[in-house]
């Protein structure tokens, strides 16, 4: 039996992670987090208290390399943002994974920068203004007649974010933030639909991918996605591949990874607001039931399919673009399980009855 290394193994991007897994074969996981209470949620097989990323890193490297040695894991693999980017820095001190290049990582990490990145190489990039901080705010920004859209440069999931709609919101929020080492940018806020790409690159070649469209957010857009569903948008799926090939060409061409990309639609026009490299969001589970009602199989489990080419084995083909079908929905709340449907199929994924341990 293989055994591997999960990081965040108590947070729900690693529990998805897990069961996607163990739902394609009996897979020994360690699971390693830094909060020993949330750690026992955990399905993970083994579990163990590590250092933080990175604010002990050469001791969250030293936990990682003892932990792989005893259990004789064959695989690490890195789940937060924080932690992939402590990887890809270190990735010639841990054990053996499937991460980007550091500047890869990098590059996407800070959203300043992937703007940056992005109107340089000829992408679509709404009106921005970084960075900002309560003690750097640039002469520049004098009035706003619109809605625009605050956040910190750096944290997933709209970190710190804001619709402001006047000079005051957004004094108002860098001076809450003004004795914390954030930066933040302010950029046009884009009203229309908001999309997710989630994708498999195996050599520098995209391999697969699906997008969903958010369509409700638990406790009213706060925290993740209550509601979505798969689309086929072509204009998504050309964006997202050129982005992340052009980031590839230049930073990794032999890069395998997943890789994660947020958009936003308005007037018609799609914009990337972020990559999550590295990883996959809090819903990848949904995609794994999914590709076992519609086919039978794993070929849309990514993290499995990941695990498949890190071990040399053959992966299980499956569709470029629009890897699933249109319209599966996934619905989900705190403490009520979750329901995917696809035509006449509902599938329960639910709690289980309460066990006394």
């Amino acid at each position: 039996m293989n055994k591997i290394i999960i990081t965040s193994a108590g947070g729900p991007v690693a529990e998805n992670a897990i069961r996607s897994l163990k739902l394609a074969e009996p897979i020994f996981v360690v699971g390693v987090d830094v909060n020993s209470n949330m750690l026992m949620l955990s399905s993970a097989d083994k579990k163990m208290v590590v250092h933080y990323a990175s604010e002990a890193t050469d001791m969250y490297v030293e936990d990682l390399n003892k932990l792989a040695t005893h259990h004789n894991t064959s695989m690490l693999l890195p789940i937060s943002d924080r932690e992939i980017w402590v990887a890809s820095l270190n990735a010639s001190r841990l054990p053996e994974m499937s991460v980007p290049h550091y500047k890869i990582v990098e590059t996407c990490r800070n959203k300043a920068e992937l703007y940056k990145f992005m109107k340089k190489h000829n992408f679509p990039v709404p009106y921005t203004v970084s960075p900002l901080s309560y003690r750097n705010y640039p002469s520049t920004i004098r009035d706003i007649d619109k809605p625009m859209w605050l956040r910190a440069t750096i944290g997933a999931g709209g970190w710190l974010a804001q619709k402001v709609e006047s000079l005051e919101d957004i004094k108002a929020v860098l001076w809450f933030h003004r004795n914390k080492k954030r930066q933040f940018m302010l950029s046009e806020y884009l009203s229309g639909k908001n999309y997710c790409w989630t994708s498999l690159w195996v050599n520098g070649k995209l391999v697969c991918s699906v997008t969903k469209e958010r369509l409700e957010w638990v406790y009213h857009r706060i925290g993740t996605t209550a509601v979505q569903k798969t689309v086929h948008n072509p204009q998504v799926s050309k964006l997202c591949e050129d982005v992340i090939k052009c980031l590839v060409d230049l930073y990794d061409p032999s890069m395998t990874a997943l890789m994660m990309v947020d958009l936003k639609e308005n007037h018609d026009k799609v914009y990337i607001t972020e990559i999550n490299a590295g990883r996959t969001g809090t819903v990848s589970l949904w995609f794994t039931l999914a590709s076992k009602l519609v086919y039978n199989d794993h070929r849309v489990n990514f993290h499995y399919q990941l695990y498949r080419v890190h071990h040399g084995l053959q992966l299980i083909p499956c569709k470029k673009h629009d890897a699933l079908p249109k319209d599966i929905m996934y619905i989900r709340h705190i403490d009520m399980g979750s329901l995917l449907t696809w035509k006449n199929h509902h599938v329960k994924i639910g709690l289980e009855i309460p066990k006394f341990i």
